[in-house]
């Protein structure tokens, strides 16, 4: 039964007693889990360090002390120095955010094929645009 957590990935405990290092012994579905294993670790570890900065990142758009480095911070602390912080992000924020909104990315549908017709390609075109204005 898939469901018990063991390293951060889902496992079946009755396919871990049997799986060998031997691929050749292992089914077809014990392969394909295992390749997805594999691939899940792959893709984990690509997007790792864009969910750290991503972090690090939200900390620091916090502001206060969250923008200093944390020894410098406790070394200003001892001395009794001020760790002061202007937080100018938000202002730079907001104007990607409402250059985002004024341009939102389009699909543009072209015939590629002698069998599709420009109309076709208009009409698609339309279904889309209406798709993507009601969701």
């Amino acid at each position: 039964m898939l469901g018990k957590h063991r390293k951060g990935l889902f496992y079946c405990p009755k396919m871990a007693k049997k799986t060998t290092t031997d691929d050749t012994r292992l089914t077809e579905s014990e392969k394909a889990l295992k390749r997805s294993d594999e691939n899940l670790k792959r893709a984990v570890s690509a997007v790792e360090h864009n969910y750290s900065e991503a972090i690090e990142d939200g900390n620091f758009l916090l502001g206060g002390e969250k923008q200093w480095n944390g020894k410098e911070l406790e070394r200003r602390k001892r001395r009794g120095r001020p760790c002061l912080t202007i937080n100018q992000l938000p202002k730079y924020i907001k104007q990607a955010e409402g250059e985002l909104r004024q341009n939102k990315p389009r699909i543009k549908v072209r015939p590629l094929t002698s069998e599709a017709t420009p109309a076709i390609a208009q009409i698609r075109e339309g279904l889309l645009r209406r798709i993507f204005y009601e969701s």
